[in-house]
């Protein structure tokens, strides 16, 4: 909730993996873009090169107790910003861990995607999410770039 009692769909998460390599992070500069509508001056914030964010979301999605849908939807929107490149998955993940990220993915649902993600989401995004056969369709994406680096 900002100052003028306006409600932001938010979720915080830290994370308990090991510390990451230094040279996969960068400290920048949050777009204009998207902390305008929080009413808040620009800010430079820490976090991991898109390289290296596939390769963790692909490990996490095969590697968690319980499979989480955000995990699907960020590789989703690191595949619409161009950043999942083939090459690197090859380079950076092992069979057996693609191969569990493809069953993780199979194994989710649409009501867990709604709660998860969509749930989530400005009303102006979500609209253009929240229908099952947008989910099918990202499933159909992330499936096909696992798939293929099989």
């Amino acid at each position: 909730m900002n100052t003028a009692s306006e409600e932001f769909p938010t979720k915080v998460e830290f994370s308990r993996r090991k510390k990451a390599n230094e040279k996969f992070i960068l400290t920048e500069n949050i777009s204009s873009e998207i902390i305008q509508p929080y009413r808040r001056l620009n800010f430079q914030a820490r976090h991991y090169h898109s390289d290296s964010a596939v390769i963790q979301k692909i490990q996490a999605l095969g590697g968690r107790i319980q499979v989480q849908a955000r995990d699907v939807f960020d590789l989703y929107i690191l595949f619409l910003g161009g950043r999942v490149q083939l090459k690197n998955i090859l380079a950076h993940t092992t069979l057996a861990e693609r191969t569990a990220a493809l069953e993780a993915l199979i194994s989710l649902d649409y009501e867990s995607y709604l709660g998860h993600v969509v749930e989530y989401l400005d009303f102006e995004t979500r609209k253009n999410y929240e229908s099952k056969k947008t989910w099918n369709e990202i499933c159909n994406i992330i499936a096909g770039f696992l798939d293929d680096s099989n």
